[in-house]
């Protein structure tokens, strides 16, 4: 006897059950749950702000200095080849 299985139809109901367990329990829960005061929405507002801009000052300090390092081994070479090998 040969069966065939349709396993479309059995990971298609899977996937429709973890997408509800999700939607129900995890989302739902918490915008029912939890109502931000405004005092909240403006203080996690200031606080990722600070996040960023912290971000990208440490970014933009290491790639100056990055830079600056680059440019100073650069002339350091070039002051060497000029000292070794004199124009004629």
């Amino acid at each position: 006897m040969n069966s065939v299985i349709d396993y479309s139809a059995i990971f298609a109901r899977q996937r429709h059950d973890i997408d509800r367990f999700f939607r129900d329990t995890l989302v739902a829960s918490r915008a029912v749950t939890h109502m931000e005061s405004p005092f909240e929405s403006f203080l996690r507002f200031v606080v990722g702000f600070t996040v960023f801009i912290s971000v990208s000052f440490g970014v933009t300090y290491a790639v100056n200095t990055y830079s600056q390092m680059q440019e100073v081994e650069k002339q350091t070479a070039s002051a060497f080849q000029a000292m070794i090998i004199p124009e004629m």
